[in-house]
């Protein structure tokens, strides 16, 4: 409920409330980890999920038993509190660790990277439909380097007790990437790969690789 996640009504498309897809991976980095596995292999929102301004909505997480591989198939379905029938709004499926390319963001920013103004950022995506609270605009800094962006984004501290990753902190992230397409509002709603390797952080550097034709890759460290 929006009474008890408040920050949840700081993000709204088009005027519609809506939980993110960042919300939905937190969601599944839970459930692995509550199984003993270490990645989320695939997960794809396939109805977003609408928040009321008043009451609750439910939601269902399950995980099947392990294939003879050791994944399990994860399911994510919700309903208004008032309502019987269960929406499945995300699918996806758990694996164990894999190995990760190495990647280091210690030094920061890049040597060779250009800063980028943030000025009118979030008027802007404001404009296309994608309004953030004030208290949500977690962008802090953006560099370029070559094809890649770096990103720092920042919540108080308080903000982030209790979550693997903020949400918020993670759909910052993404805000960068309308520095490098303007007229384009970029909404996760599918995931590949994704290991939590630290829980709680309040900060990140994050490296957004942009390969022609294919969807951006993240690298986050917790700074």
């Amino acid at each position: 409920a929006l009474a008890d996640h408040p920050w949840l009504a700081g993000y709204a498309l088009f005027g519609n409330v809506l939980l993110p897809g960042s919300a939905f991976l937190e969601l599944a980095l839970a459930a692995a980890h509550r199984v003993g596995l270490d990645r989320v292999e695939d997960l794809t929102v396939e109805t977003p999920l609408a928040l009321p301004a008043h009451g609750a909505v439910l939601l269902q997480v399950s995980v099947a038993p392990p294939d003879e591989t050791g994944r399990r198939r994860l399911a994510l379905h919700a309903r208004p509190e008032d309502a019987l029938s269960w929406t499945c709004h995300a699918t996806g499926l758990l694996g164990p660790a894999a190995p990760s390319a190495p990647f280091d963001l210690r030094t920061w920013p890049p040597e060779g990277a250009s800063p980028l103004p943030l000025d009118g950022l979030y008027d802007r995506l404001a404009h296309l439909g994608l309004s953030c609270a004030p208290e949500l605009q977690a962008l802090t800094t953006v560099w370029k380097l070559g094809d890649d962006l770096f990103a720092e984004v920042r919540l108080p501290a308080s903000s982030t007790a209790g979550f693997g990753l903020h949400p918020a902190l993670l759909e910052a992230a993404f805000h960068a990437l309308a520095l490098n397409d303007a007229d384009q509002i970029v909404l996760p709603s599918s995931w590949s790969g994704a290991s939590l390797r630290a829980a709680g952080a309040s900060s990140l550097r994050v490296r957004l690789s942009l390969p022609a034709g294919g969807p951006p890759s993240l690298r986050i460290a917790d700074s």
